[in-house]
């Protein structure tokens, strides 16, 4: 719950901005059930990246794009289906790992890191032969 939730705050308010209490009341949950699970919003950042990273790479997996053989067609079609998904507000499908790597991008390098090795993952994606 609190990683659907901080999806949710954190593509709002963006994470520099984004407090504890707030990723409580989205969801729906006590302070104390949050440190339970985790110490600090900074202990909830690494496990925010992996669980985003996941469930894009669920998405994209899926996409149609990917059983393209020609890289050009591919690449084509990754960019039709990204036209595809852009509904709604903004937070509805913001990229939370080019958000968290440019907000944190001297705060705090091991978020920036982990954030990169996955925009990095999901490039490669389109680049393989």
């Amino acid at each position: 719950m609190f990683l659907d939730a901080a999806l949710h705050v954190i593509r709002t308010k963006g994470y520099e901005a984004a407090t504890v209490d707030d990723l409580c009341a989205a969801a729906g949950l006590t302070k104390g059930s949050f440190l339970h699970h985790f110490k600090s919003e900074e202990e909830l950042a690494p496990a925010e990246v992996e669980y985003f990273a996941n469930e894009a790479d669920r998405v994209f997996t899926n996409a149609s794009y990917q059983s393209m053989a020609d890289p050009l067609a591919r690449l084509l079609g990754y960019v039709d289906f990204r036209r595809s998904i852009l509904q709604g507000q903004l937070p509805a499908f913001a990229c939370l790992l080019g958000t968290m790597a440019q907000e944190t991008y001297d705060s705090h390098p091991s978020i920036r890191i982990a954030c990169n090795r996955h925009i990095g993952q999901h490039a490669a994606t389109l680049t393989r032969t």
